[in-house]
C-alpha cells in the first residue's frame, strides 16, 4: 500500500499580481508529515502566526510557526507537552503581535484545555512561546474546538463547550496581559456542537452555538458578556429547524453583532442563510431581510466600519458550486442584492474560506477540485464586482481540500491562508492530510 504524507506548504511572494501591484507567494514546505487542523492570524502589520496539528505514529500533538511580515517563515516547534493526545487547537493575534495558542488534549481518561503565548519581539518571528495554565475546569470531554479572541487591550476570551456528569456546559476563561486567568461563570446548555465567538475591543462578547431546543431539533442559541462582568447573559433562542449548520458571529467596532447560520427546512423545502442583529446591551436578536437563495452553508466576516460581508455557496438544478456575496451595511436590516464571486460550475468545490480587512477589501478562496487548483478572488472595497479567479496553488494528486480555509487579513494589504488537503485513496493510496499556507502582499493596491 502506497502512503501519500502530509506537508506543510508554506507560501511566501511573489509570482501574480492581484488588482495591480500585490502578489501571492508560491508554496514552500516548512514541515514534516503529517498535519491537519491548521489556522492562522495576522496582526495589523502583517506578522503571522499558523498552528496546527501534528500526527506521528499514534501520537498528535500542536505544531506552531511564525513569520514576520515580508520575511520567511520560522522553523516550526512544539507547543503541546508530550504523551498526551492533541484534539483541536485555535491560534488569534493582538494589533500590538502579541499572541496565543489553545488546544485541548487528552490522557485517555480524561480531557482539559492548555494555552501558550507568544509575546511580541522585534523583529517579529522568535517562535518562543510561554506556557500558561488555565484554570482547572474538570471535564469528561471537551465538545468543541475552543475560540479565542482578543480585545483592544491585549485581554484575551477562551471559550468552548465541554461534557461532564452527564451534561453539557459551556465554560469560558479571560487572560490578562500578565497571562494571570480568571473563569467565567459556567452554564449548562442541552447540548453544544459548534461555537462561533466574537470580542469588541472593549471586551464585550457574543457567542453563538448550535444546540439542540427539548432534545430534539436542531437550534440556534447566543450569549452575551459585557466587559468586565463575570456571567453571560443568555438571549431566547434564535431559530430552529430540520437541519442547522454554520453558528457565526461578528462584532462592530461598538460591540453591535451580526449572526449567520445555514437552516434547512423540509416543511418549506428551503435550504437558505438566516441572519440577525443584535446591538450592544439589548437582549432581543432582530431579523434582517436576507436574499432569497438556496445554498449550502456561509462564511461572515466584519470590516472596520461595522459592514458585515458574507460568502456562500449558492445551488441551483444542475447549476451548483456558485459562489456568492452580500453586505449588511451599519444600522440596516435589508442585506444588498448578491454578488457574483465565481458563476456556476459542476466542479467540486465543498469548502471555502472567507476574510475581509478594516477597509472592507474581501477575499474569497477555495479548492477547485476538478481542475486541480486552489483559487481566490477578490473585491476591493466600494467595489460590487470580484476579480476573476486565480490560482494560488496546485492541489496535489486527485485528492482535495477537506476542510474550512481559514483567511486572516492585514490592515496593510497582506493576507494570510491556510488550508489542509488529502490525498486520492484510490489504487491503495491512504488519505493523509496536507497543510498548505499562502501569504499575499499589497494584493488590494492599484497599479
Amino acid at each position: 500500500m502506497r502512503v501519500i504524507k502530509d506537508l506543510i506548504f508554506i507560501c511566501m511572494l511573489a509570482s501574480f499580481p492581484l488588482f495591480g501591484a500585490g502578489s501571492w507567494s508560491p508554496p514552500d514546505t516548512v514541515g514534516t508529515p503529517i498535519s491537519n487542523s491548521p489556522d492562522v492570524a495576522m496582526d495589523s502589520k502583517g506578522n503571522a502566526v499558523a498552528l496546527w496539528v501534528f500526527t506521528e505514529g499514534n501520537n498528535t500533538s500542536i505544531k506552531a510557526a511564525t513569520r514576520a511580515a515580508g520575511g520567511n517563515w520560522s522553523t516550526p516547534v512544539t507547543l503541546s507537552p508530550a504523551n498526551l493526545q492533541t484534539l483541536y487547537g485555535g491560534v488569534a493575534i493582538d494589533h500590538n503581535g502579541n499572541a496565543i495558542a489553545v488546544w485541548s488534549v487528552s490522557n485517555g481518561l480524561a480531557q482539559c484545555l492548555q494555552a501558550a503565548v507568544l509575546p511580541f519581539a522585534d523583529p517579529f518571528g522568535s517562535n518562543e512561546w510561554i506556557s500558561t495554565a488555565l484554570p482547572a475546569f474538570p471535564t469528561e470531554s471537551i465538545a468543541t474546538p475552543p475560540k479565542v479572541a482578543f480585545d483592544a487591550k491585549g485581554n484575551a476570551l477562551v471559550v468552548w463547550g465541554d461534557y461532564e456528569g452527564g451534561g453539557y456546559a459551556i465554560q469560558a476563561a479571560w487572560m490578562n496581559e500578565s497571562l494571570s486567568w480568571k473563569p467565567v461563570r459556567e452554564f449548562a446548555v442541552d447540548t453544544v456542537s459548534t461555537i462561533s465567538l466574537a470580542v469588541d475591543p472593549s471586551g464585550n462578547a457574543v457567542i453563538l452555538w448550535k444546540g439542540c431546543e427539548d432534545g430534539s431539533n436542531p437550534c440556534i442559541k447566543s450569549a452575551t458578556l459585557l466587559k468586565d462582568s463575570t456571567a453571560w447573559t443568555l438571549q431566547d433562542t434564535l431559530s430552529t429547524a430540520d437541519l442547522i449548520a454554520s453558528p457565526q458571529v461578528v462584532v462592530d467596532g461598538q460591540g453591535h453583532a451580526v449572526a449567520a447560520w445555514w437552516e434547512n427546512r423540509w416543511d418549506k423545502g428551503t435550504m437558505t442563510i438566516r441572519a440577525m442583529t443584535l446591538p450592544l446591551g439589548a437582549n432581543a436578536w432582530q431579523e434582517t431581510q436576507f436574499p432569497d437563495v438556496t445554498c449550502f452553508y456561509s462564511r461572515l466576516a466584519m470590516d472596520g466600519s461595522g459592514t458585515a460581508h458574507i460568502m456562500w455557496s449558492a445551488y441551483g438544478t444542475g447549476q451548483p458550486y456558485a459562489f456568492q456575496s452580500s453586505l449588511l451595511k451599519p444600522a440596516e436590516s435589508t442585506w444588498t442584492s448578491p454578488a457574483t464571486i465565481l458563476p456556476a460550475s459542476s466542479d467540486y468545490m465543498p469548502y471555502y474560506g472567507f476574510g475581509v480587512d478594516q477597509s472592507g477589501n474581501a477575499v474569497a478562496v477555495w479548492g477547485n477540485h476538478t481542475a486541480g487548483k486552489f483559487e481566490a478572488s477578490l473585491q476591493r472595497a466600494g467595489d460590487s464586482e470580484w476579480s476573476s479567479p486565480v490560482t494560488l496553488a496546485p492541489i496535489e494528486g486527485n485528492g482535495g481540500v477537506e476542510s474550512w480555509p481559514r483567511v486572516s487579513l492585514s490592515e496593510n494589504g497582506s493576507c494570510g491562508v491556510i488550508y489542509s488537503e488529502c490525498a486520492d485513496p484510490s489504487e491503495g493510496i491512504v488519505w493523509i492530510n496536507a497543510v498548505t499556507a499562502i501569504c499575499g502582499k499589497n494584493v488590494f493596491k492599484k497599479n
